[in-house]
């Protein structure tokens, strides 16, 4: 399978290709990459693109073992005054104050102290090392000569006792310059912060180092890189100067030092010797317009151009679930798509002030169908659009241009309004104008400097249960979010070669043929198609249909599951399970409701859905009477809705467990619209659900419905999704049952 459930295998699979997405790179003689991350919820991005990762371990979610070695950031000289470990120091160790960072200065002298450190530091014996930050905050408050080579003997002593305490963990100090002589074989990396670019701690900004601090700072760099040990360079920049940052990261690399470009906060994805391109994207919606995210036209829609672009898409809650303010986006979203529905937001200025911070913050934003707050001078104008009143007194209007991206599913379907808007920035481009008696002109759709907008109807439009794009959303997408001709993810090719692969769900596996009531229907699969197309299939089967203690106990199982040891025995076969009972509705699975019929299968002592036995269960009775000890069943198909809580997919994250099922791409040539096509699956918290490229049998026959030979239909989706732009790999998928009658047989074979 091409789509992972488990959460390492899912990551590796969005970052192996991540590597290309770099603007540029450039040489690094083999030395670290060394990243900084100093909040909650670490990107995954740097567990996978840095080979030293530092964050604060007393933050949530920065504990992963992924690809980087993990060091904890320790303030050794100072401790916070609005911090909860300030009410842990003793007095008597305060030896003064930093106003500027609002701390006070602690005294390395004093055994108490070290010993309080030590504990500190066995808490986090499962990271790969420390870095000691502050252990030169002496320098600002002891003046006397011997007070501060005292201090320096004991802050040397220190360093020593903690590499004898953790001889393999890596040790990295922040400046350091008056000792490092004296510890350069116990260290690994020494930190310097603004060589090029700091901090402005008068105005809480940014600002450009003097040439004389950078001769003074270099001067002592290079007596370090004398000592062979590695030198991290840490400047500030805005989050918005990327271009900025990949320069003076070079300049900085060029000196023979390890880069890192980062904001004042440091909780940015900064640039170390590479630069990552934003690859997840950000879709806002609104869940009154959008209760159920699996049936909701912007999950569709808009998640499936941005996967086809290379985007990793999330989906948040407008109103509920907003990425706070002081965290940046533009370093880890290059595209965010704004689809709010019919309703404005719950709370529009707000929503509003968001919107122009990530505007100033360098973020593409594309609108579609709304904006989501009201169409008025106070919104719009700051955004570079023009907003009057309509003068006309009626509803009379004409096209005098419209751009020939326009009218891709639909012509489009607009009215005037009751204002008349028109984007002035320089860089905006009008897709479509329309003219009112009076001579006024409005733009219900267009390209903007900060990304773009499409009123309902100039974007999208709705028509017998139908929504089709108006604007070739490839085209609008590309623009608003100046997408270049970058490499991409595509899980679609292959070597260029479009993918294929086959699964099969375990329904009907017992189901005796229509037209020869001696074989059953997972004979028929096995001889005339597994065997016959030597290709690979992932073949699931329902343990309550065929094990003995199942749901139908006067079947011949024994023959069954010997049907099935010989199916999983093919060399092109992936065992997987169809679930114990196959149950037809996943949210009853989390509840103690008594199963009844229309549920799953009745099976006799199984009164009570239970999400392990359903899943694991049914996975180790595959491994453990069907399977050949060689093959191990670590894949789940999803039953009946296919759609499971998050609970759910959690336990198969935890286990390790592939998962596959739900979506529906439906395009036909009758229905030629990508509204019909889904997107590669769906996040559930931080779950995802991967969805099957193609439906089955079943949906075209509309729930096994005469006439049978209808599932060949799913030929036109293949063609339609692979015309002009590729869309999905093929992908083969049907239940066992499929061959029990002739008319299916016949268009399983026009498939295959």
């Amino acid at each position: 399978m091409k789509h992972l459930c488990i959460r390492d295998s899912l990551v590796l699979i969005l970052l192996s290709v991540l590597t290309f997405y770099l603007t540029n790179s450039f040489g690094n003689d083999a030395k670290p990459s060394v990243c900084f991350y100093y909040h909650d919820n670490v990107p995954f991005e740097l567990y996978q693109m840095c080979d030293w990762l530092v964050v604060d371990p007393r933050n949530k979610n920065v504990y992963k073992k992924e690809r980087a070695k993990l060091i904890a950031y320790i303030s050794i000289g100072e401790v916070s005054k609005n911090s909860e470990e300030y009410k842990e120091i003793n007095k008597s160790w305060i030896i003064g104050e930093n106003k500027d960072w609002n701390t006070v200065v602690l005294d390395i002298t004093n055994p108490a102290y070290q010993k309080f450190l030590l504990k500190k530091l066995s808490r986090y014996k499962n990271y790969d090392g420390f870095f000691f930050d502050t252990i030169d905050s002496y320098q600002s408050v002891l003046k006397d000569t011997d007070k501060r080579e005292r201090y320096e003997r004991a802050l040397i002593g220190f360093i020593k006792s903690v590499k004898e305490i953790y001889p393999s963990k890596k040790i990295v100090l922040n400046r350091g310059f008056e000792i490092i002589d004296k510890v350069k074989d116990y260290v690994d990396g020494v930190v310097a912060e603004s060589l090029f670019y700091g901090l402005d701690l008068k105005n809480g900004g940014y600002r450009e180092v003097s040439e004389e601090e950078r001769k003074w700072l270099l001067s002592k760099l290079n007596e370090v890189k004398s000592y062979e040990i590695n030198v991290i360079v840490i400047d500030y920049l805005p989050p918005k100067e990327r271009k900025k940052a990949f320069q003076t990261a070079k300049k900085i690399e060029k000196l023979g030092f390890i880069p890192y470009i980062t904001n004042k906060e440091i909780n940015i994805i900064g640039t170390s010797f590479f630069q990552i391109k934003p690859r997840r994207a950000l879709i806002l919606y609104d869940k009154r317009s959008c209760p159920e995210i699996v049936s909701c036209g912007q999950h569709y829609m808009a998640q499936l151009i941005l996967e086809f672009y290379g985007y990793i898409p999330y989906m948040k809650e407008i109103n509920t679930e907003l990425p706070p303010l002081d965290t940046p986006l533009v370093d880890k979203y290059g595209a965010i798509v704004v689809w709010p529905g019919v309703h404005l937001v719950k709370n529009p200025k707000k929503f509003y002030n968001w919107i122009l911070t990530r505007i100033k913050e360098g973020n593409k934003i594309l609108f579609v169908d709304d904006f989501g707050f009201p169409l008025t001078e106070e919104y719009l104008k700051p955004l570079g659009i023009n907003v009057e009143p309509n003068k006309a007194n009626n509803d009379n209007f004409k096209i005098i241009f419209k751009d020939k991206h326009l009218g891709f599913e639909s012509e489009p379907f607009v009215d005037f309004g009751d204002v008349a808007i028109y984007p002035k920035g320089k860089k905006s481009k009008p897709l479509l104008i329309l003219e009112n008696d009076k001579g006024q002109k409005t733009v219900p759709i267009a390209l903007t400097d900060w990304g773009g907008y499409g009123l309902y109807g100039a974007s999208t439009y709705t028509r017998f249960n139908n929504t089709m794009w108006v604007v070739d959303p490839l085209f609008f997408f590309k623009k608003a979010f100046k997408i270049n001709n970058y490499p991409m993810p595509d899980e679609t090719t292959l070597s260029g070669n479009r993918i294929l692969y086959i699964h099969i769900d375990g329904d009907g596996f017992i189901q005796r043929l229509d037209y020869n009531l001696k074989k059953f229907s997972s004979e028929v699969v096995r001889d005339d198609f597994i065997k016959k197309y030597k290709w690979p299939h992932s073949v699931s089967i329902i343990e309550g249909e065929i094990a003995p203690w199942g749901a139908y106990p006067k079947y011949p199982h024994k023959k069954l599951e010997n049907i099935a040891r010989s199916i999983f025995s093919l060399p092109n076969v992936e065992p997987a399970s169809h679930s114990f009972s196959h149950p037809f509705k996943w949210e009853a699975v989390l509840t103690s409701i008594k199963i009844k019929k229309g549920y799953s299968l009745i099976i006799k002592g199984y009164d009570h859905f239970d999400i392990n036995r359903e899943i694991l269960g049914s996975l180790k009775y595959i491994n453990t009477r069907l399977a050949p000890p060689n093959k191990k069943a670590k894949l789940f198909f999803w039953t009946g809705d296919c759609n499971p809580p998050w609970q759910v997919l959690k336990l198969c994250y935890e286990n390790e467990i592939l998962n596959l099922n739900a979506g529906d791409t439906g395009i036909s040539y009758k229905e030629p619209f990508l509204s019909l096509v889904s997107p590669m699956g769906v996040n559930k918290k931080e779950y995802f659900q991967v969805y099957a490229s193609f439906q089955n049998e079943n949906y075209y026959t509309n729930n096994w419905k005469p006439p049978y030979y209808r599932y060949r239909n799913v030929i036109q989706a293949f063609e339609l999704t692979d015309k002009k732009w590729r869309f999905k790999p093929i992908n083969v998928y049907y239940h066992f049952y499929v061959v029990s009658k002739y008319a299916s047989l016949k268009s399983l074979k026009d498939v295959y």
